[in-house]
C-alpha cells in the first residue's frame, strides 16, 4: 500500500515536471519595459543581469563601458540591443522552468526509489 502512494507521489511528479517543461513552449510577448533595479556588480553579459536593464539603461551601460560615442549608434543597433533585452528575459524565464523541471524529475526518481525499497523490504 506505502508502495502504491509513493509510486502515485513519483507519476505525480512526472506529470508536473511534463506541464512545466510544456509551458516553457507557450510563447510569450514581451513589451518594452522600463530600467529595473540592476545588480551592483552590472555584467553586461549574463542575461540574469541584462534582463533588469530597459533597452535605453543597457545602451548607456554598453556606451561608459566601452566608452563609445553616442552618435555613432545606429538604429540598428537600438534594435539589436533591444532585441537582447527581450532574449535576456526569455532566457530567465525558460532557466528558471528548466530548474523547476529538474527538481520535479529528482524527487520523482527518488519517489521511485524509495518504492522500491519499500517494496524490496516488504516482499
Amino acid at each position: 500500500m506505502v508502495a502504491y502512494v509513493v509510486l502515485c507521489m513519483a507519476v505525480g511528479l512526472l506529470i508536473s515536471a511534463i506541464l512545466t517543461s510544456m509551458y516553457s513552449f507557450i510563447p510569450r510577448i514581451i513589451r518594452e519595459k522600463k530600467a529595473g533595479v540592476a545588480p551592483a556588480s552590472d555584467n553586461i553579459l549574463f542575461f540574469e543581469h541584462v534582463k533588469h536593464h530597459s533597452a535605453e539603461s543597457y545602451e548607456r551601460l554598453l556606451l561608459e563601458q566601452h566608452q563609445v560615442n553616442p552618435e555613432s549608434i545606429t538604429q540598428l543597433d537600438r534594435y539589436v540591443i533591444s532585441q537582447i533585452i527581450v532574449n535576456a528575459y526569455l532566457t530567465s524565464r525558460k532557466f528558471a522552468l528548466f530548474k523547476r523541471v529538474a527538481l520535479l524529475d529528482m524527487a520523482a526518481v527518488a519517489c521511485v526509489l524509495i518504492g522500491m525499497a519499500l517494496v524490496l523490504t516488504k516482499g
